[in-house]
């Protein structure tokens, strides 16, 4: 969310700018004119930019240091729906870098990707499974600053 709002201020900052040399050579009616087709500009990049994907932005700012498991594709990783049972993640997928479960519902978080040693910025890949039933519950998949 960071980044979406880094965007939207630089944006808005551009046509702050444009609008504001608009107004200081234009006079009346163009002024008018070109003022209103900058923010109509400004808005549809900004509407653009809020909900794009952070792959860009965070390759811009935040270093990746993704390391994957042995096997992980992200192709695969995709394919993977709720209800899949265990043996087909780990065909899919392979084996996780770690199993964390937790006591309070009983789910384990299949962990195949991790911070590298240049940057703790990492796509945060996760499967979650559901212990009793044997079956996935559930997915993460997000950028991880730091």
């Amino acid at each position: 969310m960071g980044m979406r709002l880094f965007f939207l201020i630089l944006v808005l900052l551009l046509v702050a700018g444009v609008s504001g040399a608009a107004a200081f050579f234009l006079q009346g009616r163009k002024k008018k004119s070109l003022l209103a087709l900058l923010v109509t500009i400004g808005v549809a990049i900004t509407w653009y930019c809020i909900p794009m994907n952070d792959r860009l932005a965070n390759a811009m700012v935040f270093p990746d240091d993704t390391v994957y498991a042995k096997g992980y594709s992200e192709s695969s990783f995709q394919e993977i729906r709720s209800g899949d049972k265990v043996s087909t993640v780990l065909v899919t997928l392979g084996t996780p870098f770690s199993q964390t479960t937790t006591l309070e519902d009983g789910k384990v978080y299949w962990s195949y990707t991790r911070p590298g040693l240049n940057s703790d910025s990492y796509w945060i890949r996760i499967v979650i499974i559901d212990r009793e039933a044997g079956c996935v519950v559930g997915k993460v998949s997000e950028f991880y600053a730091d």
